[in-house]
């Protein structure tokens, strides 16, 4: 997976997941056999979509989904009440600054 600050390469042959930043040094992890079957997936399925010029199963509309329920789920912790959906940040930058406010 591409971005402006690096890719991320998951070698399936050598077991690995490799963070490559264009101005950093590369860091890799093992993936052993059976752990992190989700993520090894996701990503193969990710490049197949991409290789064959398809649309991936979840797409970014989905992922902002997610996010928006995770710092709502932040956010509730950290306040200790429910929080509604839709639900609006602010201006955090760092999902962790949610928990860390309260």
């Amino acid at each position: 997976m591409e971005g402006s600050e690096g890719r991320l390469v998951l070698n399936l042959l050598a077991g690995e997941l490799r963070l490559e930043r264009h101005r950093e040094a590369s860091r890799g992890i093992r993936v052993e056999s059976g752990a992190g079957d989700g993520i090894t997936e996701e990503l193969t399925h990710f490049l197949e979509c991409f290789q064959q010029g398809r649309l991936p199963d979840e797409t970014g509309a989905d992922g902002r989904a997610v996010l928006e329920i995770l710092l709502a789920a932040y956010a509730s912790a950290a306040r200790g009440e429910p929080v509604p959906l839709p639900f609006n940040p602010g201006d955090i930058t760092r999902p962790v600054d949610l928990w860390l406010s309260r």
